[in-house]
């Protein structure tokens, strides 16, 4: 999947350094690729092999556990008991973020991020990563944001 590059534009020329990633990790193409002289890319062009390097991923979590830690917020979100005093607690214009990050603390912390405020702001930057390509993660986000109310 090609998400970007990191050319330049010298004279007519564009040099690229693809970037493709899988749900593990990402690769970068170990030397710039020049863009083709008629400024699209054939088919035949985009799949020749470029010699690639794995990278430093971009994001903490895979696809895959992005799925997982999304799913147990779900499920953590859908218990009658959060939802009882989640709705108390904004119908009395109480703290309910402070209510919410208690609850995502712990399941946070089991994925690499910190039980905070800023832990959840960094989990939705890696985890929303994949959501645009994935249907499921879409999916997940959606009864999220149903359950607290926010879509």
């Amino acid at each position: 999947t090609f998400i970007g590059d990191g050319g330049s534009h010298i004279m007519h020329a564009h040099d690229c350094w693809w970037i493709v990633r899988d749900d593990k990790a990402f690769y970068v193409t170990a030397t710039p690729i020049p863009w083709p002289r008629s400024g699209t890319a054939s088919d035949d062009w985009l799949l020749r092999p470029f010699p690639m390097i794995r990278g430093t991923p971009l994001v903490k979590v895979s696809l895959d556990a992005s799925t997982r830690l999304l799913a147990e917020l779900r499920l953590a979100y859908a218990d009658p008991s959060f939802q009882q005093e989640y709705q108390e607690i904004r119908a009395s214009s109480g703290n309910h973020v402070a209510y919410t990050v208690s609850v995502q603390a712990r399941i946070l912390t089991r994925y690499g991020f910190e039980g905070s405020v800023a832990g959840v702001l960094e989990m939705r930057r890696h985890t929303c990563f994949w959501c645009p390509d994935d249907a499921a993660c879409r999916k997940l986000l959606r009864d999220i944001h149903s359950l607290l109310e926010y879509g």
